[in-house]
Order: structure tokens, then C-alpha cells, then sequence
């Protein structure tokens, strides 16, 4: 049994998925410092882990808002009818090169402190969404309004899925990053 593992050097099993899954004896079990909806304020190993997830926010939305600025450069420049204005473009642009920002800034070897990496995250993350909420308000409606309503409700579920930080705190930024649509469906 359990005790006879334990003898021999094997992990106690544990469970994943309702399958019974061994843990090799040369990876203890590490409980992390960071814990689910906390920012951690001392171990620099916990802060680095949260400034790592932050670029890690940062590549991947800056990725995905390339692939589909080239997307719709592309069907603008090919297609019929452009479904951007100058304006809309430019904020796509924008939100992409913050989001190109981010991934820099965090991903460097330079720890950066707690305050900075909060402001950091507040400030890149509501200039991506207000960038693209501007994008979809200066493009062919009312696709484009759909358009940046999407592009939005990415960067908020990335931010929330990829960035440890507080419940109240992501409530709070997510909901600043939609407020610019009460705005732009005000003013159209």
C-alpha cells in the first residue's frame, strides 16, 4: 500500500482527472508563495513570477493583435470596401505597440517593484482596451463596434486568466476597460 511507496522512495499518488498519477521522488511538492487572487508584496521570486505572467499577457496579446492587424490591413488594401477609417487603424496600431511595450518592459531581467508592476498593469491594460474600443468606433458599423466589443472582452479574460492580482482589482480594471462603449455608443 501507500506506506510500501513510501519505503521505496515513490510520492504519494495523487489524483488528476480521476486517474491515479505517481509524483517521481525528485519533484517535491512546492507550494508557491503566490496564492490564487493575491499580489504577493516581499519574495522576489513571488514578484518576479507575477512580472513574468505580466509579459506573459503583454507577448500574447501582442501577438494575436498583429496577426489580426495584418488581417484586416490585408482585406482593407485587397478587399472592396476598406472597414477602417485612418483613426481606427492608428488605435489598433496603438494598442498593439502597448501591448508590445508591456511584454518588454515586464519581460526584462530587472525586477521592478510592486507598486511600479500594479501601475504597469492598470495603465497597459486600460490603454489596450480604450486603443481598441476606439478602433472599433472608427470602423464600419455596426460591425466595428462588434469588433472592438470582441477585442476588448479578449484583453479582459487574458488579463484575468494570465495576471495574479486581486478579485476587486481585475473587477475594477475590466470594468474601466468597457466603460470607453458607454462612451463611444453615446456619442455615434
Amino acid at each position: 500500500g501507500r506506506g510500501r511507496r513510501a519505503r521505496r522512495g515513490v510520492g504519494a499518488p495523487e489524483y488528476a482527472d480521476s486517474e491515479m498519477v505517481e509524483r517521481p521522488p525528485s519533484y517535491p511538492a512546492r507550494r508557491s508563495g503566490v496564492r490564487l487572487g493575491s499580489l504577493p508584496m516581499g519574495s522576489e521570486q513571488d514578484l518576479r513570477f507575477v512580472q513574468d505572467r505580466m509579459a506573459l499577457f503583454g507577448k500574447t496579446t501582442f501577438v494575436i493583435s498583429s496577426l489580426f492587424l495584418i488581417a484586416t490591413t490585408s482585406a482593407d488594401v485587397f478587399g472592396d470596401l476598406p472597414r477602417y477609417h485612418a483613426l481606427g487603424r492608428a488605435s489598433h496600431v496603438l494598442g498593439t505597440l502597448i501591448a508590445l511595450a508591456l511584454w518588454r518592459i515586464a519581460g526584462s531581467r530587472r525586477g521592478l517593484a510592486p507598486r511600479t508592476l500594479q501601475i504597469l498593469d492598470v495603465v497597459a491594460t486600460l490603454g489596450i482596451c480604450w486603443s481598441f474600443t476606439t478602433m472599433g468606433h472608427n470602423a464600419v458599423q455596426p460591425y466595428g463596434s462588434y469588433t472592438g466589443l470582441l477585442a476588448v472582452t479578449h484583453v479582459s479574460i487574458s488579463r484575468a486568466m494570465i495576471v495574479p492580482s486581486m478579485p476587486i482589482q481585475t473587477l475594477l480594471v475590466v470594468a474601466a476597460g468597457f466603460a470607453g462603449f458607454l462612451l463611444s455608443r453615446s456619442i455615434m
